[in-house]
């Protein structure tokens, strides 16, 4: 019993295959979408004039104290 089920396999594995459901057409249109996208952010990060990696890190200060703000509350 066991031995036919060996026999019963097809020779060729490219039988079995179904296929890609979208096809080969929309991968490489889809393909060159995402190639076009990485050119493009590419192209905007080198042309860009500061980076975000270049720029240093922003403080900001408060000018005023805590105690002129509870003046100013509204309660």
């Amino acid at each position: 019993m066991n031995e036919d089920k060996i026999n019963d396999a097809p020779e060729n594995s490219d039988e079995e295959y179904i296929g890609n459901i979208w096809g080969w057409k929309f991968s490489f249109i889809s393909l060159g979408i995402i190639v076009a996208m990485l050119l493009l952010m590419w192209y905007r990060y080198t042309t860009i004039i500061t980076h975000p990696s270049d720029s240093e890190s922003q403080t900001i200060t408060i000018e005023k104290d805590s105690s002129q703000l509870r003046n100013q509350s509204i309660d």
